[in-house]
């Protein structure tokens, strides 16, 4: 039988392949590199993250990229003679060795097998819990992750690359991480990496959260940070799914990232268990770390819902009632609640306003690399092809700018949100001037005065003003993207008429 690493890695070198958690949970610990706190999970040391993510990119592709803060560009020779370094480390010094085969996406449109070298257990525990398991066959791709914490010392004296480095080779499907690095350096690159080829595939990439209400309606959030002083997320309802990145197909949303908030027990109305992986204070030590929880998680919930199923492991949601795109409106004009059509959605995915006249395209997407056209188009597409709900929800100001108006409560926007979660199609709607959103005429349980922003100012002379001067902003700042797309939609999906 042929072993893909054998083309890489000496005879020599004592491998691991695809361990159980328990026996990677024991190395771990006899390595001292984590230890078990009361809530049954495994808490990691953490370290600091290596920064920039170099990036190969192949001139010849007729692709345009967008490597925005955090990419560096790298050439192909650098990354050859990093890869060369590496393996000579592996087979010289002979490490112990672990490699871990797991599932990343397992689409129709689409799927990829991810082959992971380290020399760290607490690493391929870590992909292990994070990933599902490889029981797919054939992959149309693959990503080989080459991981050495101890760094590469051939390239100390060179100066053109750091130490500590990370690195993604695009065409050849090869990311290399060398030196001491954090968890969220090998899952930002591996999510870039998906990123960019799913949208090859006609799949669109996004950062989102996904709940259920109480009757069983899934929905999707965009950008729903709030502001520092508040809660880090907004949990909609009592029921969130995952939270992380999605890739949105004609079929549905499917996460890549299994969330701590959506496990399971197959015990259980034989649904999965789902091992989550949390970023998150660690009671016992009191900072913060990483946690896998390899066996019981304290975190665990039970969630049942409807038309969604386990897809290889992860979640798949076939059916999307509602999408909610957050705005910081520090204008104060726009309503606390409107919906939208789809080139109204469109519009304000795009500009992806964040207050502060900043701007986050694709609501704040952390992984792009590609042109934004390209999620233009596919968020259209997929508006086009499904009866969903869109809504933009001001987390913002009301009754002036953000120097002199109020911050709407977080308690009214949950009520706003979850009263059109469960409304369906039973509401009547008033025209905004101006922008021309509709937007509720009366909301139960939400008080009527909050729903129309130009009766929440003392005089609507100055909200008008405040309107013109935001909507301005907003269409010169789309209007610089349409300027600065020069490709075209993707392959297979034609002209959409904006």
């Amino acid at each position: 039988m042929w072993h893909w690493w054998k083309s890489v890695i000496s005879g020599e070198v004592p491998l691991e392949i695809n361990s159980p958690a328990s026996f990677l949970v024991e190395k771990t610990l006899q390595d001292g590199n984590g230890q078990l706190i009361q809530a049954g999970a495994l808490s990691f040391k953490t370290d600091d993250s290596i920064g920039d993510l170099y990036v190969v990119i192949d001139q010849l592709l007729d692709i345009d990229f967008d490597l925005g803060p955090g990419y560096l560009k790298m050439v192909d020779s650098d990354f050859q003679l990093l890869k060369n370094a590496f393996l000579k480390g592996i087979n010289f010094l002979k490490p112990q060795t672990y490699i871990m085969e797991r599932s990343l996406v397992f689409l129709d449109q689409f799927s990829v097998g991810l082959r992971f070298i380290t020399t760290l257990p607490s690493h391929a525990l870590f992909i292990r819990q994070l990933f599902c398991e490889d029981s797919q066959p054939l992959f149309s791709d693959f990503l080989t992750i080459y991981h050495y914490p101890q760094g590469i010392s051939d390239w100390e004296e060179d100066g053109r690359i750091p130490k500590k480095v990370i690195a993604l080779h695009l065409k050849k499907r090869e990311l290399i991480i060398a030196g001491p690095s954090s968890f969220e350096d090998i899952k930002t690159a591996i999510l870039t990496f998906i990123s960019f080829i799913a949208i090859e595939n006609n799949v669109l990439p996004l950062h989102a959260q996904a709940s259920l209400d109480s009757f069983g309606h899934a929905s999707l959030f965009f950008n729903v940070l709030l502001n520092k002083d508040s809660e880090n997320f907004l949990r909609i309802t009592e029921r969130p799914i995952f939270d992380d990145q999605i890739l949105l197909t004609d079929q549905g949303a499917f996460s890549l990232i299994p969330g701590k908030y959506w496990q399971d027990h197959r015990a259980k109305n034989n649904v999965p268990f789902f091992e989550g992986v949390g970023n998150n204070f660690d009671p016992d030590q009191k900072k913060r770390s990483t946690f896998l929880p390899p066996f019981e998680n304290v975190h665990k919930r039970w969630l049942f819902w409807r038309s969604s199923k386990s897809l290889n492991g992860r979640l798949f949601i076939q059916d999307i009632d509602h999408l909610f795109i957050f705005i910081e409106d520090d204008y104060g004009v726009l309503p606390l609640i409107s919906k939208l059509t789809s080139l109204q959605a469109h519009f304000y995915f795009m500009n992806g306003y964040m207050g502060n006249n900043t701007f986050k395209s694709c609501c704040g997407d952390p992984y792009r690399l590609r042109g934004l056209v390209h999620y233009g188009r596919l968020f259209l597409n997929f508006l086009k092809n499904h009866q969903t709900s869109v809504w933009l929800v001001n987390k913002g100001y009301y009754g002036g700018k953000a120097n002199q108006g109020t911050r709407y409560p977080l308690k009214l926007i949950k009520e706003c949100v979850r009263r059109t979660m469960q409304s369906k199609n039973h509401i009547d709607y008033l025209k905004l001037p101006m922008f021309e959103l509709s937007i509720p005429s009366d909301l139960e349980g939400v008080d009527r005065r909050f729903l129309n922003p130009i009766y929440l100012w003392a005089k609507q002379e100055d909200y008008l003003q405040s309107a013109a001067q935001f909507e301005k902003m907003l269409r010169e700042n789309f209007d610089r993207l349409n300027l600065e797309e020069k490709k075209g939609p993707p392959p297979h999906f034609g002209e959409l008429n904006i």
